[in-house]
């Protein structure tokens, strides 16, 4: 069985200093916030709730986390906030459709689901040059990353990963090769393009073969009826 996966627009979801300074305006987070994003619909398998509760003693007038995204949690998350004193140094934007923008703004992202299909939001954040800490991703199963690292889905795991990233500081904007090169379109046109020669040669070779041993048609005896 062939699988060809999901592609990334490796372009459209690249960093843009311009949109950072952007959306960083708009909801008045200071170019020298140090910003935790999360990126997704609000529904209890996200577990929002357990990153604003790893990031809620981290958090402060230097660090703040972004929330994009819209559901049936955001009352409950705006409640955990509240609850753990963070309110002000949470920030949810709603629903957002400039992704690329929104990564932009941020220094680190985190994917804290329960579980994924493929982990799309992961390759487009690594694709935006961010570091990411994330508990699933069936899409880097096998591949060799650097800016990505598996954390274990617990409050403290999740808190101790945050804060080995504030203590290293902001990192540069580096796309990371190995998801470029497996799930760029580029990359994943190309094997469809294979697939389809491999397919149309299989067809050919078969339409060959039959040919070959078919019996052949006796000739029409000379006056017979025809």
């Amino acid at each position: 069985m062939l699988i060809i996966p999901n592609g990334v627009d490796m372009q459209r979801a690249a960093f843009d200093e311009s949109a950072r300074d952007r959306i960083r305006a708009e909801f008045g987070i200071g170019a020298g916030v140090y910003l935790i994003g999360v990126l997704g619909r609000f529904d209890p398998n996200k577990r929002f709730d357990m990153v604003i509760e790893a990031a809620a003693p981290l958090l402060g007038d230097t660090t703040k986390l972004l929330i994009v995204g819209k559901g049936k949690e955001r009352a409950h998350l705006e409640q955990v906030a509240r609850d753990r004193g963070v309110t002000g140094q949470v920030v949810f934007t709603g629903e957002r459709h400039d992704v690329a923008d929104m990564l932009s703004a941020m220094d680190l992202f985190v994917a804290s689901s329960r579980q994924e299909t493929f982990g799309l939001s992961v390759l487009e954040a690594l694709a935006n040059g961010l570091p990411v800490l994330y508990t699933t991703c069936p899409a880097l199963q096998g591949l060799a990353v650097t800016r990505a690292s598996q954390v274990p889905p617990t409050v403290d795991g999740m808190r101790a990963a945050m804060a080995a990233e504030l203590a290293a500081g902001r990192r540069p904007r580096i796309g990371e090769p190995a998801v470029e090169k497996e799930y760029s379109i580029e990359a994943v046109t190309a094997r469809i393009d294979d697939l389809y020669e491999r397919l149309a040669a299989r067809r050919g070779w078969r339409t060959m073969m039959r040919a070959v041993r078919a019996p052949a048609r006796p000739r029409p005896t000379p006056g017979a009826a025809r």
